[in-house]
């Protein structure tokens, strides 16, 4: 691997790049949209992630790459 393109490798690993998360209740469907900074995806899908006002919990439906 040549300097450059190890060096540009190694910028690409340090940037962050932006997650739009989507979440649907699992008893009320009520969507919940999150945008999240990270190297990886935030969470997996099915995750379980927050507590909805109904009860339930909002589950990970849709991960999008921003």
């Amino acid at each position: 691997m040549t300097p450059l393109i190890s060096y540009i490798s190694e910028l690409l690993y340090l940037i962050y790049m932006m997650w739009i998360v989507t979440a649907y209740c699992d008893l009320c469907r009520a969507k919940r949209t999150l945008e999240v900074e990270g190297k990886t995806p935030p969470y997996h899908m099915g995750d379980r992630i927050e507590e909805c006002p109904c009860g339930g919990k909002y589950v990970v439906e849709e991960i999008i790459e921003v």
